[in-house]
């Protein structure tokens, strides 16, 4: 499972920092970024000129990956909302933030080179989840069809409806995360959708 976080392209961004601001920008984003991803038990795999990639799943096992970095999204959100008020205040400037999120499957190899991260991956999670951004929303997190059948019950979600993403060989409905449902688990989850109850 892989959740991919950038901030999204602004021209107040670009126009209103230098070249040494804007880094600083990037690094304090991928710092909370980085934050909520280890609160959650997942992985930074990459950190890109925008944002980052991170893994839930590997390389530690977790039955409930997805709930995982979806909390981990809600989180990024909601520290993203920290910096922009700073940015704002001192700066003049906005800026939003795109978190996607997709299940699926992949190969995890050794990161080439003299990489900063310690683990690479490739395949349908980090395809998907790189190409979303077609259909990200500023300031929100969407999930494909695939986590949303994982967290369904877990968290209040809205369809954004169905997209074609390049590699990919069927279109997927994708999902706008509202917030986090009441429920604690996907059994209580499948209860309140009206399946009878574990015995």
């Amino acid at each position: 499972l892989t959740c991919g976080s950038d901030l999204f392209d602004s021209a107040d961004y670009l126009d209103k920092l230098d070249e040494e601001e804007q880094l600083e920008v990037l690094h304090a984003y991928q710092q909370l970024c980085g934050v909520e991803v280890e609160r959650q038990d997942g992985a930074v795999i990459q950190r890109t000129e925008q944002g980052l990639l991170a893994s839930f799943g590997f390389p530690t096992a977790h039955e409930d990956a997805a709930p995982r970095a979806v909390r981990a999204g809600l989180g990024i959100l909601g520290g993203a909302a920290g910096l922009r008020e700073r940015l704002q205040r001192d700066k003049g400037i906005a800026f939003a933030v795109s978190v996607n999120i997709h299940t699926g499957m992949c190969v995890v190899s050794d990161a080439p080179g003299p990489a900063r991260e310690a683990f690479s991956i490739t395949g349908d999670a980090r395809n998907v989840v790189n190409r979303q951004g077609s259909v990200g929303k500023p300031d929100a997190v969407v999930i494909s069809q695939t986590t949303h059948r994982l967290v369904q019950g877990q968290f209040l979600c809205e369809s954004l409806g169905t997209s074609a993403i390049k590699g990919s060989a069927k279109p997927l409905e994708f999902f706008r995360v509202v917030r986090e449902s009441a429920t604690q688990n996907r059994v209580e989850a499948s209860v309140s959708a009206g399946l009878t109850p574990l015995v």
